[in-house]
């Protein structure tokens, strides 16, 4: 897409009402897979969201997969635009969580760019930073039908937008299945919009290359996976994780590793809003000596315990497709536990603090060394604990 494209934006607005709504999708079958396909897609895999393109190039997609051990979780209806399959993503994510991977291959039922455009602000709002949204561009040239002029003037505002939000954000990419499209259309494409064999290999082959690398068939980070051998079975409390190889164990501990991070990162956020406001406060100013030196300390180790907590999604950013997962969750891990240690010490310092106010200096070092032994037990003495009662696995 070049600059002409974004300069057709406003011509496409005057197009919009003389184009297909669309309005009978409702009635075309929907490709859903099942409910497990999309529980090991989200971090084993792709989510893809689409219309009668993916619905039939689907099938070859997931055959692509499969040998690296990757699953493809697909919801396509003919027909449909961008904004009602956004509102079924968004119910997927309520019941299911993000995935890892989101791929989506709409806009060519659409005539309006501004409506697309707004479809992928909310998919983007409604995904963590941690999920990489892959948006798979649109040719569309009705060659067998009339109005084709008017779909290629639509076609170019739409992919204008696609390129923008591409710029704007930083876990968009761009599909550019324009550009193939565009050397030989008829090579590719049947009527102008659905695939040939050989667009569908072409298609696919492009999505399965920006989701796992230039070669294709590679993890987020570019381990290679299609000749990978399964690593040696790990037993993992009362079940047995089998045939899973390096590349798969790294995506599993890295999703591990976040899940814990988005609780710890919630408790580190209120404590440190919490001892940000308290300067503003009439009665700040009476604070003893000993109280602002306790303040101080607190708010000290909140900030520290904040900036390490989240110093691993800042990792995985300037990192990503850079081969180096295996450091990622390495490195990652031990700077989540430093930073836990950290919280800990500053929520044992908000406490010296309260109770210093409320009973006195000595009460309120007391109440902070009980809230530090506390946390030393709970945090590490439990773990420890079972990690010498229980059974050496040697698993992850």
């Amino acid at each position: 897409m070049t600059a002409s494209a974004t300069a057709v934006l406003a011509a496409t607005t005057s197009l919009s009402g003389a184009l297909p709504t669309h309005a009978a999708w409702r009635d075309n079958a929907r490709t859903l897979s099942a409910e497990r396909t999309w529980q090991t897609a989200r971090t084993q895999g792709i989510w893809m969201f689409g219309d009668s393109i993916t619905a039939a190039d689907s099938p070859d997609l997931a055959g692509l997969l499969r040998p690296s051990g990757h699953v493809l979780a697909v919801d396509a209806t003919p027909g449909i635009p961008t904004e009602p399959a956004v509102n079924q993503l968004l119910e997927r994510l309520r019941h299911s969580g993000p995935p890892r991977r989101l791929v989506m291959a709409l806009g060519t039922n659409d005539s309006d760019p501004r409506v697309v455009a707004r479809q992928i602000d909310r998919v983007l709002n409604a995904v963590p930073a941690t999920t990489t949204v892959y948006w798979v561009n649109i040719w569309k040239h009705r060659w067998l039908n009339r109005g084709a002029e008017s779909d290629r003037t639509a076609t170019a505002a739409i992919n204008a937008v696609i390129e923008r939000a591409d710029r704007g954000h930083p876990n968009l990419q761009t599909v550019d299945w324009w550009t193939t499209v565009e050397t030989d259309p008829h090579h590719y494409l049947r009527d102008g919009v659905h695939t040939l064999p050989a667009g569908r290999a072409a298609r696919n082959h492009l999505i399965e290359r920006a989701v796992y690398g230039p070669g294709g068939r590679l993890d987020t980070d570019g381990q290679p996976l299609l000749n990978a051998a399964p690593t040696e079975r790990a037993v993992v409390d009362d079940y047995e994780r089998t045939g899973e190889t390096e590349a798969q164990k790294l995506d599993r501990n890295w999703d591990e590793l976040l899940q814990e991070l988005r609780v710890s990162q919630t408790g580190v956020q209120i404590l440190t809003g919490f001892l940000l406001t308290l300067p503003l406060q009439p009665k700040f100013a009476e604070l003893s000596h000993f109280q602002r030196g306790s303040y101080v300390v607190a708010i000290s180790l909140s900030i520290l315990a904040t900036c390490l907590l989240i110093t691993p999604v800042s990792m995985h950013r300037l990192l990503f497709r850079r081969r180096r997962k295996a450091s990622l969750v390495r490195v990652g891990g031990f700077v989540a536990q430093v930073g836990l240690a950290i919280l800990a010490m500053g929520t044992a310092a908000v406490a010296t603090l309260i109770f210093g106010i409320l009973f006195g200096e000595r009460t309120g070092l007391l109440a902070g060394a009980v809230t530090l032994l506390v946390f030393a037990v709970a945090w590490l003495g439990l773990p420890l604990a079972m990690r010498r009662s229980g059974r050496s696995t040697g698993g992850p």
